[in-house]
């Protein structure tokens, strides 16, 4: 198995992410129905955060949301 799909087949199996500008994506819903846990959402705008958090419900609790510049981030934990 080549090094990129170990690590790719990797990632998927742990069922963590961070979705990047992701307030208003839609992806974190999928990856949340699909059954991935640790997911985790930045994005620089408080209002496309709110606007994400109200689209999941009851969902949005086992998210953890962060309001920042990409560019600034520091992560409090590795994602894969």
């Amino acid at each position: 198995m080549s090094e990129i799909k170990k690590h790719w087949e990797s990632i998927y199996s742990n069922k963590s992410s961070l979705e990047v500008s992701g307030g208003a994506s839609t992806l974190v819903d999928h990856l949340y129905d699909d059954g991935y846990l640790n997911l985790s959402v930045l994005d620089i705008s408080a209002n496309a955060l709110a606007c994400a958090q109200a689209r999941l419900g009851h969902k949005a609790v086992g998210i953890t949301w962060y309001e920042e510049n990409v560019l600034a981030f520091y992560p409090p934990k590795h994602f894969s």
